[in-house]
């Protein structure tokens, strides 16, 4: 049994900190891809919601419930550049979000 003296955390805890981290990063990063790719299979309904929305606050908003998606991934998607719209691009997205969805299924062996 570990125990922690005061500030100190054993390296076991830290790790688990750190993996904890990288955890909910992967996570938000896999929220935030999820729905740029679903704003690309939508574009049109998204492209009239931003231009119907009186400022960038009420879009998001509008956005999130269009598409099911969080707050902080709503943002990314009205921040999304055009370029993001090309084949290339959502293919390496895709690829991107199956990779983050492959390590957050299957755990690692960590040493």
């Amino acid at each position: 049994m570990s125990r922690c003296v005061g500030n100190q955390r054993t390296a076991t805890q830290q790790g688990e900190d750190r993996l904890m981290t990288e955890d909910t990063a992967n996570r938000k990063r896999l929220d935030v891809l999820d729905a740029l790719l679903a704003a690309t299979r939508r574009p049109h309904e998204v492209l009239d919601l931003v231009l119907e929305a009186a400022d960038g606050p009420t879009a998001a908003s509008a956005i999130a419930t269009l598409l099911g998606t969080s707050p902080d991934a709503s943002r990314a998607v009205i921040e999304m550049q055009w370029r993001r719209l090309t084949r290339k691009e959502l293919e390496r997205l895709k690829t991107e979000s199956d990779d983050l969805r492959r390590q957050l299924i299957e755990p690692t062996s960590q040493g």
